[in-house]
């Protein structure tokens, strides 16, 4: 009898095991579900992966400009970012719906970020061996391409793993912005590869540790039921869906019209402190994320205090006065408008993300999250760097730059957008809360 009993549990254990293995490699769903304890990931986990992709991203954008120019590409300095917001309309919304549907959204990332790895590395090897516009060109879209969904995969992983996003998230994503800047000072103080595609290759290394790392932590997996049945299913276009409510229409198009004057922030600011001959133009611009780092912290504080309306009405009151400092054309209040940038960015982005985690539901949050990413980097970056440069050269003239034009043009066009909001938004109830088995079983 005992030997049974034994045999019995010996033969449970192995399919138990087999059952962890499958789902460790993020396998089909077809296979039966994961036993019940299996451990979620941790916010330790995550605010290390914040980390690790910002510090790559920080590595590579921030010494792109001077790279570029060093490789002899400065007239194609616009050319990546032009690629990340296009970039930002295709792939976010394909991998959110693969991670809602089918994929655990850390391997999803784990992979992503594995790609990221290889095509960094060939975009750093066309500008050593010059091979050409061309073949940068299609290396740095490839990437793009293929990258554009990892912030999106990221802020899932972190919102859907905490209980009180309200409270939790902010103290984790403070490592995103800890992490950009460390990149950035890494490659310039310490590697003194500012001009150099070292950089780049010290990203692509970072992206392969953030993968590993993916490969290595509890993945949550999509329900059985969410499994793709059509094609359109594959490319996220139940996200638009969203867009039939009235509060959710408004918080998506709000966030596409309102990036658009803030996509220009870093690029005119830095040419305003040049005219002003500030000396370290990058230095000054980098007040703003050491302030969104202090943002972070009072973020969490006060997001369960006040509405979500409020939150983003203040965060475009902020920008509103960030940009009339600028106007002013004086180094002091540009320090202090510089500063308002870390309040903007804590206010506004991670409130609307904080929105789409309590008020969508479960079933559409990853395509809901790529599909905000889509309005931010993808309509706001493009059409706020395109008119961006359009105004500007009505702003110009031969005695130089209008700048009380310029950044007051572009305060008037938030004070529309604000009052779009205020008017259009009303307020969503948010979704039911998990449920007890989903609490103790987030797979």
């Amino acid at each position: 009898m005992r030997d049974s009993i034994a045999k019995q549990w010996a033969a449970r254990l192995v399919r138990q095991s087999k059952r962890q293995w499958y789902y460790f490699l993020g396998a089909g769903l077809s296979l039966p579900s994961p036993p019940i304890f299996m451990p979620r990931i941790s916010k330790t986990q995550i605010s290390m992966l914040m980390f690790l992709h910002a510090f790559a991203l920080g590595a590579y954008s921030v010494p792109l400009p001077t790279v570029l120019l060093a490789h002899g590409l400065g007239d194609h300095m616009s050319a990546p970012y032009i690629f990340a917001a296009c970039a930002a309309f295709i792939s976010p919304l394909v991998f959110g719906s693969l991670a809602d549907r089918r994929f655990s959204p850390e391997r999803l990332l784990g992979v992503v970020t594995l790609g990221a790895a290889i095509l960094m590395t060939v975009v750093s090897l066309t500008l050593q061996h010059q091979m050409g516009v061309t073949a940068f060109f299609l290396a740095i879209g490839a990437y793009h391409l293929w990258a554009a969904p990892g912030w999106g995969l990221l802020t899932s992983i972190g919102l859907m793993n905490v209980s009180d996003p309200q409270r939790e998230f902010a103290p984790m994503r403070v490592w995103a912005t800890i992490g950009f800047m460390a990149g950035a000072a890494f490659v310039s103080f310490v590697l003194k590869a500012d001009r150099s595609t070292v950089s780049s290759l010290l990203a692509a290394g970072v992206f392969l540790a953030e993968s590993i790392f993916l490969f290595t932590v509890p993945p949550t997996r999509p329900p059985a039921e969410a499994a793709p049945k059509r094609w359109r299913d594959y490319f996220g276009w139940d996200a638009l869906q969203l867009l039939r409510d009235p509060d959710h229409r408004m918080i998506f198009v709000t966030t596409a019209l309102f990036s658009m004057p803030l996509a220009i922030f870093y690029l005119y600011a830095s040419r305003q402190l040049d005219t002003l001959h500030v000396q370290n133009p990058a230095g000054m611009l980098s007040i703003a994320q050491i302030v969104e780092v202090g943002g972070m912290f009072i973020f969490a504080a006060i997001m369960g205090k006040y509405r979500l309306k409020t939150l983003i009405i203040a965060s475009m009151l902020i920008a509103m006065l960030r940009y009339s400092l600028f106007s002013l054309n004086n180094v002091p209040l540009m320090v202090v408008g510089i500063a308002c940038h870390g309040l903007i960015f804590t206010l506004f982005t991670m409130t609307t993300q904080i929105y789409v985690e309590q008020r969508v539901p479960h079933a559409l949050r990853n395509q809901a999250q790529a599909l905000l990413l889509l309005m931010m980097s993808g309509i706001g970056n493009l059409f706020g760097f395109l008119l961006g440069d359009l105004w500007y050269a009505r702003c110009r003239g031969d005695s130089g730059e209008n700048w009380w034009r310029f950044w007051n043009g572009l305060t008037l066009s938030i004070l529309v957008v604000t009052v779009i909001f205020i008017i259009g938004y009303k307020g969503t109830a948010r979704r039911p809360k998990k449920s007890p088995e989903e609490s103790a079983n987030p797979v």
